[in-house]
Order: structure tokens, then C-alpha cells, then sequence
């Protein structure tokens, strides 16, 4: 991200799929995420759709940014957990 430079991305509009198959993944992401603790759900959010760093999660929410990477590991392991099959290896961070 370059410095200086900010985007919204409203979360009901975020990545719009580009075929068939993508419509369900799209759908179980928002689902997943939808059913996280609202504490991780919130720092799902704000990373990830919002594109904000940890560093202003932590100011924003006024924790520490230890606590946001905590916050955002538990987060991306309970939905790793979601979309896990069992003949699955671990899931790339990078496409949540």
C-alpha cells in the first residue's frame, strides 16, 4: 500500500466475482467472516476490506498492535477452519 493513499471498499460490495463457481466462495467468505466474534470480525474488516494497517486498527480501536495481530491470527485461523476439507493442506493467507 503506498503511503498516503486510502480506499473504501464497502463490505457488501468487495471483490465482485467474476463467474459462477466464485458466487458460493464469495457468499461463504461473507457468511464465515459474518459469523466470527465481533472483536475479530471487526479487525477482519478494517484489514482487509477497509485496507487499513495494523498500526491504525490499533489506534482506531484503541488496543495495542500486539493485540490486532492476535485478534487477526485467531480471525484467519477460525476461517481457515471454515474451508478446510479433510484432504486439504493449510490454506494461503493471501486469499482471505
Amino acid at each position: 500500500m503506498l503511503a498516503g493513499r486510502s480506499r473504501t471498499v464497502v463490505y457488501s460490495e468487495a471483490q465482485e466475482p467474476s463467474s459462477p463457481s466464485k458466487d458460493y466462495d464469495n457468499v461463504d467468505l461473507r457468511e464465515a467472516v459474518d459469523r466470527l466474534d465481533e472483536q475479530q470480525r471487526i479487525v477482519i474488516l478494517l484489514h482487509y476490506f477497509e485496507d487499513l494497517p495494523v498500526r491504525q486498527i490499533a489506534s482506531v480501536l484503541n488496543i495495542s498492535e500486539s493485540a490486532v495481530k492476535m485478534r487477526l491470527s485467531r480471525a484467519r485461523d477460525t476461517l481457515m477452519q471454515n474451508f478446510k476439507t479433510p484432504d486439504e493442506g493449510k490454506m494461503n493467507y493471501g486469499t482471505i
